[in-house]
């Protein structure tokens, strides 16, 4: 048994060295990878330094050289300081380099005219989505920068990388000005974005959360409804991917046409927005970079403690095999199955004397101690909290939308069942409330929630006990594949109270339309009484744990406190201590809740525990209680209706401990 756990040791060992090789050189592709998509200024730079990101992650710099033979063309090399620094270029440069120039949407000098859009995604209320204005109007005066585009995924991702830049500009602006530090008023850089889309055109599911993400109070992003040519006042060329316009009390500065979009901001826009904010180009690409170089030292900061904690773990993981397999050694010089000079040598050969074999198998048993108690205090500390719902959305660093919104009423939702009475029938879920109080869950295809459901359907059994309103629990399953989710979600009946309703919706992952649930949203929990919705709580991520705030929302549900239904959910186990025994004696002490107890009696005080009481029967014993006196008690807690015990360990009272020599001596009889 001693070699099998060294073996498994040694094991976990070589693959802990395998995996940090390897996690270490991914992270640095990684960080370069970041670097060429964030601050390239052309395509060939970026392209360029991708190449040389997957070099570096296969070989070292002599084995580059050599695969990278020098070209001897007679030329002159050019020398970069740094290939990858943002350079900010004289917007009027830009058309120089073209043969022909193309022109798309109104050019400079030129007044700028309304442009009616609809919001793609609004950040404050849903209800503006969809709401036609003008996005040129109402900005104050300020310098306004457009990006005029189709749906070409360039056009879509690249946005992050100029949005993130202008951003930054914003920020500082938000301060001093980049020159003398005065303060600068009304100069913040206000940013739109609009797709121009035909009949067929539609963009991709994941832009949902990326684009809507970007908006904030100078981020608006739109769609023409125009379609693919835009207003006839703008005169957009067809074949231009993304127009950008910069405009500053009403006329336009700066127009660039790009035939394709690219995932970098363009070193001519940002002369542009320079210009329009009246900001000195070199100052004005000397903070990008500053900023760049932080923001490098940041993940490369974060990357060194990811490889420091890494070796740490790989040390005390060294540590532990060598303490197990020094304790293997003296067993076996113990039991006389080595002699002593063979013991020497294996010692030898961990590098290790007998005097720090000790020293390890010391530490290590100290160690493993500490986790037992650390893991029976959180089992101990373990908390069912439930808060106050209002405060679900304070609590988020972004509002997420999803399905119908408190005081509406919901419409029928028919769905498959898949348990109880009606499993297998396509059956009307608001229906079968019957007005009563209704928790409704709409959650993914994913199976990582299922666990969760589990244990807040558990938490809303344990409610209904104590409350005089029983509350239904209504699940339903949505994803492209009904017979998967069935397959799946049948794994949790038996595992859930009875009353709780699983289905599949028939309709896909959209579900129907009049409920407006958000695809990237992973689990929808909606609280409804007498048909009307009291709460909603959008979550990206399934819960794995009841969400307070959720279990909130039920207390408000059935008219209670949030802090009467936690101290529901918060039963006082009972805690039994066995001391170790006294010599001479096979039992020790026992103590419930501080009352000594004997064996003959701790049925009936068990027993007559209330009945919250008695969930889990916690048992703390000291090291040397035997393993058939723990035995008996758990036997005796399951006779009296306690299914749940927990463990931990208590050091002996008064108990010195042993020195290296004693503890030899004794294992060596």
């Amino acid at each position: 048994m001693t070699k099998q756990i060294s073996l498994s040791l040694l094991c976990i060992a070589i693959l802990l060295l395998i995996c940090t090789s390897m996690y270490s050189a991914a992270q640095l592709t990684q960080l370069n990878n970041v670097q060429s998509y964030l601050f390239s200024q052309t395509p060939q730079e970026a392209d360029k330094e991708m190449d040389e990101t997957k070099l570096k992650g296969l070989q070292t710099r002599a084995d580059q050289k050599k695969m990278m033979p020098e070209k001897d063309d007679g030329k002159k090399k050019k020398e970069y300081k740094d290939e990858n620094a943002i350079s900010v270029l004289n917007p009027s440069d830009f058309y120089k380099s073209q043969e022909n120039r193309i022109y798309s949407g109104p050019q400079p000098g030129e007044k700028l005219p309304p442009l009616m859009v609809t919001h793609l995604y609004e950040r404050k209320d849903r209800l503006h989505k969809d709401k036609a204005f003008d996005i040129t109007a109402g900005v104050g005066g300020k310098p306004l920068i457009l990006f005029l585009q189709d749906n070409n995924i360039a056009c879509i991702k690249g946005m992050d990388v100029n949005v993130e830049v202008l951003s930054k500009i914003n920020q500082f602006l938000k301060r001093d000005t980049i020159v003398d530090e005065s303060e600068i008023a009304n100069q913040e850089l206000q940013i739109g974005i609009v797709y121009f889309l035909g009949d067929d055109d539609r963009l991709p599911d994941w832009s949902d959360q990326f684009l809507g993400d970007l908006v904030s109070d100078n981020i608006k992003v739109a769609k023409s409804p125009d379609g693919r040519e835009g207003p006839g006042s703008y005169g957009l060329n067809r074949n231009v991917s993304q127009t950008v316009l910069i405009a500053k009390d009403g006329k336009v500065l700066h127009n660039f046409a790009f035939t394709q979009a690219s995932f970098y901001t363009d070193p001519h826009v940002l002369g542009g927005v320079a210009e329009a904010l009246d900001v000195e180009p070199t100052a004005l690409e000397n903070l990008l970079n500053k900023q760049r170089e932080i923001k490098k030292k940041e993940e490369l900061q974060k990357y060194q403690e990811k490889v420091t904690d890494l070796n740490e773990k790989l040390d005390a993981l060294k540590k532990r095999y060598i303490a197990e397999s020094y304790k293997a050694i003296r067993e076996a010089v113990s039991n006389e199955k080595i002699s002593k000079n063979a013991a020497a040598e294996r010692l030898k050969k961990l590098g290790i004397t007998w005097q720090e074999g000790e020293a390890l198998l010391k530490d290590n048993n100290a160690e493993t101690l500490a986790t037992r108690r650390a893991m029976a205090n959180r089992q101990q500390r373990r908390k069912v909290e439930v808060k106050n719902p209002d405060e679900f959305k304070q609590n988020r660093e972004k509002t997420i939308f999803s399905g119908p919104q408190p005081k509406e009423k919901l419409p029928s939702l028919k769905a498959i069942a898949i348990n109880g009475d009606a499993k297998g029938k396509t059956i009307d879920f608001i229906a079968k409330a019957d007005k009563k109080p209704l928790v409704l869950i709409f959650q993914d295809e994913k199976p990582l929630g299922l666990r969760g459901l589990v244990g807040f359907t558990r938490l809303i059994a344990q409610i209904n006990s104590k409350s005089k309103q029983q509350i239904s629990v209504h699940v339903l399953f949505l994803g492209d594949s009904p017979d998967t989710l069935t397959q799946q979600a049948s794994r949790i009946v038996p595992h859930i109270p009875d009353n709780i309703l699983l289905g599949v919706s028939p309709d896909g992952r959209e579900e129907p339309g009049n409920y407006g649930l958000n695809r990237n949203v992973a689990q929808t929990i909606l609280t409804v009484k007498d048909g009307k919705v009291l709460h909603n709580f959008a979550l990206a991520q399934p819960m794995l744990s009841p969400d307070p705030y959720v279990l909130g929302g039920v207390a408000e549900l059935i008219g209670q406190k949030p802090a009467t239904v936690q101290e529901w959910l918060n039963p006082k186990n009972p805690i039994i201590q066995i001391k170790n025994p006294a010599e001479g004696e096979k039992i020790g002490r026992m103590l419930l809740n501080g009352t000594v107890v004997q064996f003959d009696k701790l049925p009936t005080f068990l027993r007559n525990l209330p009945e919250e009481h008695k969930s889990m029967l916690l048992i703390q014993a000291e090291r040397d209680v035997s393993h058939e006196q723990i035995v008996k008690v758990m036997d005796i807690a399951k006779e009296t209706g306690i299914d749940k015990i927990g463990f931990g360990i208590q050091e002996a009272e008064n108990k010195r401990m042993e020195s290296d020599s004693e503890q030899m001596n004794r294992d060596d009889k």
